[in-house]
């Protein structure tokens, strides 16, 4: 009973961060999509994430972004947000942890079909919902122009 409970939890949690989660645009770099069995494995990386992550002491394991977005809900910029910090009205919380070699949001990759890598190289902005408390689902992708691309072919 416990082994169906968990994952139709996970996936009602999904859908209503989906439903309810508020929008947020990352700019992308998707980027290293890897063979396995039937499909690929596709990375996506935030070069806002990146870069910040570069020039800042090394952050703690885990804890919260304070991300900037511009009129268009786009992240612009981001910094450590710490216990006693206040956001700004344009600023958004993101929950993150230490990855190898950059930070993790926790929408870092995804599954597609074995020939449909082409068709998201064209992504160029990850497309987030963002819960209250900093949780982060990745809900599709955008193009150059921040429409959301289609589904593959």
């Amino acid at each position: 009973m416990l082994a169906l409970a968990v994952p139709s939890l996970l996936i009602v949690q999904g859908e209503r961060m989906l439903r309810y989660g508020e929008p947020m645009l990352l700019p992308l770099d998707v980027s290293g999509d890897k063979m396995i069995i039937q499909g690929r494995y596709v990375r996506l990386s935030y070069p806002l994430l990146t870069g910040f992550a570069a020039g800042e002491p090394a952050p703690p394991r885990s804890g919260l972004l304070a991300v900037k977005l511009d009129s268009n809900r786009v992240g612009t910029e981001v910094r450590y947000f710490g216990e006693g910090d206040e956001l700004s009205p344009q600023e958004r919380i993101l929950r993150y942890r230490t990855c190898v070699d950059h930070l993790c949001v926790g929408a870092e990759a995804f599954f597609i079909e074995q020939d449909q890598a082409d068709y998201y190289r064209q992504a160029r902005y990850a497309e987030l919902r963002v819960g209250s408390r900093g949780q982060v689902l990745l809900a599709g992708v955008r193009d150059s122009a921040r429409n959301p691309l289609p589904g593959p072919p």
